[in-house]
């Protein structure tokens, strides 16, 4: 039994930890709604509506060599993003063809300013060639445009479409940090069915098991004895 009880407080102490981060987890990520997460109520939304009939003749005639056409908004106009067989992709004025020069500073905070709903004010405008981590999916360059509001709202802006890509703030960072230690992905934050967190999960359902031979050993047959030792006295007289 003393072998039993230790492995028992061994395997308790190793993944106590864990468990207080799972519900903890659990708790904030279910308390704090998705969409406010990522940012969601802070983002105006914006319809790229274009007509055919803004787009000039000649530059109609050169549009078979691109694989897609769509139009986006960019600075509150309607203007062409067009994807060619190579994965490249091009910004064009349809009523003159021109390919469009990246947004500067200025133009990348106004794009975050028109499209911010909430109550802070720009404070720092950076072009990033390297993409910091809450913002990895993203491709360099990218422009960031932060808030001083009270979850310090972060807007990633294109410099060639001029779309947000991400909205991050702080919320987005408390529960990335505990969506971590939930899955226990501790370099990528993405992957939960890694190695760490299969033998964690497998060691607390033996913890759970050896927990239930304790409670036989320690309450249940205990009992029994006491059970079947008055039985007996009570036949003995």
């Amino acid at each position: 039994m003393t072998y039993w009880r230790k492995l028992h407080n061994w395997i308790g102490l190793l993944i106590g930890l864990q468990v207080l981060a799972w519900i903890s987890g659990g708790v904030i990520m279910s308390a704090i709604p998705i969409e406010m997460v990522r940012g969601k109520h802070l983002l105006l939304e914006q319809s790229s509506v274009g007509s055919a009939k803004q787009i000039s003749a000649d530059f109609q005639s050169d549009l078979s060599r691109w694989q897609k056409m769509e139009w986006v908004r960019r600075l509150d106009k309607s203007v062409i993003k067009l994807s060619g067989f190579d994965h490249s992709s091009s910004f064009i004025d349809p009523t003159t063809g021109a390919a469009l020069a990246r947004l500067t500073g200025s133009e990348a905070e106004q794009v975050a300013r028109n499209r911010y709903l909430g109550k802070g004010k720009v404070v720092a405008v950076q072009l990033l060639e390297q993409i910091p981590a809450e913002a990895s999916r993203l491709s360099p360059p990218v422009y960031s445009v932060q808030f001083d509001d009270w979850i310090n709202t972060t807007f990633y802006v294109q410099p060639d479409s001029g779309e947000i890509k991400t909205v991050r703030s702080d919320l987005w960072r408390v529960y990335d940090f505990f969506w971590m230690l939930h899955i226990m992905d501790y370099e990528e934050r993405e992957n939960f069915n890694n190695p760490l967190v299969i033998v964690v999960s497998v060691t607390a359902l033996i913890f759970t098991m050896t927990g239930f031979v304790l409670l036989y050993f320690s309450f249940i047959k205990p009992q029994t004895r006491i059970i079947w030792r008055a039985a007996r006295q009570r036949r003995g007289k």
